[in-house]
């Protein structure tokens, strides 16, 4: 008889992952960022933001599968997605008008029901902030004090355009990052 050995099972962390529009301009990154139990969490200033964007003429295929992703992920009541309605704009010196100080106070509203513990954020060990645009990450990290946000660039909508397109001139790739780079900076 061999003597009991223990094994260790390396559990997966799930993350809380909070997402400026440039990201999800690609459809892809819904279900991607939603894979391993993340709570995929967008503002609902970025689902204003993507009914603007999908009238925008060079990317609005793209824009339109990212609302009915969405959409039919909502429909089903899907526990990985939830759209952020709240915001909380406390201890912040910020625009109330301006769309990405809203989000940001979306990201706020998150934060601090992590911090209490609330559900439906309870469950989760981190939060990822995710935005292709400089500013706006800066603005993220601003509302951190105890770091518990983890704030990175999510580029691969890029190429992921670009690799949809790839048929396409090439004009067309460098025009997907002109563009997708001046919503990111708006």
């Amino acid at each position: 008889m061999s003597k009991g050995k223990t094994f260790e099972v390396e559990r997966e962390i799930k993350s809380i992952v909070f997402v400026d529009t440039n990201v999800i301009v690609c459809p892809e990154a819904v279900d991607k960022l939603r894979k391993g139990g993340n709570l995929l969490c967008i503002s609902l200033t970025s689902i204003k933001e993507l009914d603007k964007l999908k009238c925008h003429r060079k990317i609005s295929l793209a824009v339109r599968e990212t609302i009915r992703k969405i959409d039919s992920l909502l429909s089903v009541n899907d526990p990985n997605l939830l759209i952020i309605r709240q915001m909380n704009f406390e201890g912040l010196d910020l625009d109330k008008k301006n769309p990405d100080h809203k989000i940001i106070a979306s990201l706020n509203y998150v934060l601090h029901q992590f911090r209490l513990k609330l559900e439906p954020f309870k469950s989760y060990e981190k939060i990822k902030m995710l935005s292709n645009d400089n500013l706006f990450r800066i603005l993220a990290r601003g509302i951190d004090n105890e770091n518990k946000i983890i704030v990175e660039p999510y580029l691969t909508n890029i190429r992921a355009l670009n690799n949809d397109n790839s048929s396409k001139k090439k004009s067309h790739r460098s025009f997907y990052r002109r563009e997708h780079l001046k919503i990111a900076n708006q």
